[in-house]
């Protein structure tokens, strides 16, 4: 799923001339998806580390 949200033709979906806060949508999308990615590889870790 990861690699699916980071391939090249999801990322221009977000690659827009829009900004929030001052910075490009792109990087909010960029930073958003690493995030949750860590979240949940550390509810699975914690789940089946056991």
């Amino acid at each position: 799923m990861l690699l699916f949200l980071l391939n090249v033709p999801v990322l221009l979906i977000f690659n827009s001339s829009t900004t929030f806060i001052g910075f490009p949508i792109l990087y909010f999308y960029i930073f958003f998806v690493w995030i949750v990615s860590i979240i949940v590889s550390y509810i699975i870790l914690k789940k089946y580390y056991e």
